[in-house]
């Protein structure tokens, strides 16, 4: 079995098992998530979930308000934002703004790679919005998330070299292996979060030029 091989493996094995080390998502945007799928959920219970954090409830309002979203009265509370933008859309937007601490390196020989990787992923969404925006029939928001996440299966390959150095420093192999596997890895990882299937479409189908 070759190393590529055998590091698919591994890491399949390991997310199958709930063994895979990888950054999750925070708490409260699993949380948001789980609420917002209820088709009952009410603007204000889901506004007291995403206050029980100030810093999510601070740049959600500051998006809320941001030329993109704010209407004629300046958004001043979360319940309003909810209220505004619609649950279908803070779900997403409230995942979007908690991405960046799951591309925090924890260990100091993939500060690079992960600040290069999570600054591609932002480049991504900024552009895939744009071009949501061009047609009415593509949501904005999801747009924007599918961009930030498209690379996800990058971070558990990442991991894994961090433990064997030899890979690490082979900066070639190492490319060539996380080219290789990551869309495959980064689309099981959105199905076991139990993301919709269009994005995890886009994870694992987005490096493919031929897809119709």
């Amino acid at each position: 079995m070759s190393q590529q091989d055998q590091l698919y493996t591994t890491i399949i094995n390991d997310l199958q098992k709930g063994k895979l080390v990888l950054p999750t998502l925070p708490e409260v945007a699993l949380k948001v998530r789980e609420v917002a799928n209820n088709p009952d959920v009410t603007a204000v219970q889901l506004a007291d979930v995403i206050t029980t954090d100030a810093a999510l409830s601070a740049r959600l309002l500051k998006v809320a308000n941001s030329p993109l979203y704010r209407g004629r009265v300046e958004v001043e509370s979360v319940q309003t934002a909810v209220t505004r933008l619609g649950i279908p859309m803070i779900r997403n937007l409230v995942t979007s703004l908690v991405m960046e601490q799951m591309f925090r390196p924890t260990n100091k020989r993939l500060e690079n790679r992960m600040r290069d990787l999570w600054q591609h992923s932002i480049e991504v969404a900024a552009a895939s919005q744009v071009i949501a925006s061009k047609h009415p029939h593509i949501a904005n928001d999801e747009a924007l998330l599918a961009g930030l996440l498209h690379e996800i299966g990058a971070l558990p390959i990442l991991m894994k070299a961090a433990d064997m150095p030899e890979l690490l420093e082979d900066t070639r192999r190492l490319d060539t292996l996380i080219e290789n596997l990551y869309p495959k890895i980064g689309a099981a990882i959105l199905k076991s979060w139990d993301f919709p299937e269009t994005l995890v479409t886009v994870a694992a189908e987005h490096a493919n030029l031929n897809r119709n």
